[in-house]
């Protein structure tokens, strides 16, 4: 089932409880039908030549305790002095995503960087760096999990992934919102965001009224997890008056921190209750809008705050990072970004991180079964985020080096493809080359660990 609609964890497998929830489960965001591309890697004289190609403009690199190593090391470390903003895409559930992606802010922070962009709200990410903060980091998550549910923090509740926002968070000390959550809220934040509004409410009616709906957003939490049934949860249950008469009756300050997670919130729901109605396309199109919002908020923040040219790290499906029409048929941060940096002076890079073999973590609190949790890694398989592209002769380029991460750079390949100094590529595999500026092969792909 393609991952990459509203969250990682919006996409359950099927498991008939209502009707609507079986509608939303077994439903694709995806505007096509994901069909399987012919082995575009299988050995033929065309082949051989497009995987020599990019063999001559391969380099290969390791990753070992948070940095980068090796020629490949040297050319990321190049591109990242050369461009404002490094985007990668992953299939999400392998700790080679996080190790790459830590080892990569690592080597790009002399360049600059101070920010990773990730696939969280921009609350859910205020909210994390703050936990990142504390004094036992780790803990903080684990304890958030606890009091909620153990799925709260969509990919942060993976052991590799919260290690990762800690070592970057830590190492950019002096700067505030080193995290950009670009993302809408998750489907379980609506607990926390109304736990936080009392906190913060000005008045005791308001705080009353925020410690009621916290409450209840809990009992619905609990009785989703319980129940494996999504549509529990308050931001599907809850109607349109339900949510203009909490806004009202709870009377937050123009411009104040509460009217911003409101105003998030009502969204976020807004972009849910599309797809349970059936409107994928509508709901892909805001989601995708707003993360483009989002980041031109926080670019314009850090701008206010001093930095001429922020310098971003992105870490996102790779649906979100495909340069060209998605495959949910909207134009994603993988193509605005690239634009935006162009219309500002400068240049973007996307890359694309795959595996050569090994297991992802594709457990879900609804219709998983435990070996989902070290599920054997399938670049073509209907679970990968670029099913319906060809990635396979991008793999098959780096067979052998069974000890090394490769580095390939495509925009070379590419100009030689259109040149004509390239057998014609198959569609699928043409759009693979031309929505990347690079790929990124690991070994060896290792599940994610929950952190319980």
């Amino acid at each position: 089932m393609f991952r990459s609609y509203v969250s990682y964890y919006a996409h359950m497998r099927p498991v008939v409880t209502t009707v609507a929830t079986a509608a939303l489960l077994a439903s694709t965001a995806h505007a096509t039908p994901a069909q399987q591309p012919a082995d575009s890697a299988a050995p033929t004289a065309a082949n051989d030549r497009v995987i020599a190609a990019l063999r001559a403009h391969s380099t290969s690199f390791t990753v070992s305790n948070g940095e980068l190593h090796g020629a490949g090391a040297d050319s990321l470390t190049r591109i990242a002095r050369e461009n404002q903003f490094l985007m990668v895409g992953e299939d999400h559930g392998m700790q080679e995503a996080p190790a790459f992606v830590g080892a990569l802010f690592n080597a790009a922070r002399p360049a600059g960087y101070r920010h990773l962009a990730i696939e969280v709200g921009p609350i859910g990410a205020r909210s994390l760096e703050g936990m990142m903060r504390d004094t036992a980091p780790q803990r903080r998550v684990e304890g958030f999990l606890r009091a909620h549910t153990s799925f709260s923090i969509p990919f942060f509740n993976w052991r590799e992934e919260s290690a990762m926002l800690q070592a970057v968070v830590h190492s950019v000390r002096q700067t505030t919102d080193v995290l950009w959550g670009l993302d809408q809220e998750f489907i379980f934040a609506p607990t926390d965001d109304f736990e936080r509004l009392e906190q913060i409410g000005p008045t005791p009616a308001s705080r009353a009224l925020a410690r009621r709906y916290a409450t209840e957003s809990k009992a619905l939490d609990e009785r989703t997890m319980s129940q494996g049934n999504p549509m529990l949860l308050w931001i599907f249950s809850s109607t349109d008056a339900n949510v203009a008469q909490f806004v009202r009756d709870y009377h937050a300050g123009e411009g104040s921190e509460a009217a911003a997670i409101l105003h998030e919130l009502t969204v976020s729901r807004e972009i849910y209750q599309k797809y349970t109605r059936g409107e994928n396309y509508a709901s892909n199109l805001q989601r995708s809008e707003l993360m483009r919002r989002h980041f031109v908020e926080w670019y314009r923040a850090a701008v206010a705050r001093g930095e001429r040219a922020p310098r971003i790290v992105f870490k996102f499906g790779g649906n979100h990072m495909i340069r060209g029409p998605s495959l949910t048929d909207t134009y994603e941060l993988g193509t605005f970004v690239p634009e935006f940096a162009l219309a500002s002076g400068s240049h973007s890079f996307n890359m694309m991180l795959l595996a050569g073999k090994g297991t992802t973590n594709e457990y879900r609190p609804f219709g998983s079964s435990e070996s989902d949790k070290a599920k054997a890694y399938d670049i073509a398989g209907a679970d990968s985020q670029l099913v319906s592209l060809d990635m396979r002769m991008f793999v098959a380029s780096a067979a052998g080096n069974d000890d090394s991460w490769t580095f390939i750079d495509l925009r070379p390949v590419r100009a030689m493809a259109h040149d004509g100094k390239l057998p014609a590529l198959p569609a699928p595999l043409k759009r693979a080359f031309l929505s990347f500026d690079a790929i990124v092969i690991a070994p060896h792909a290792h599940a994610s660990t929950l952190l319980f």
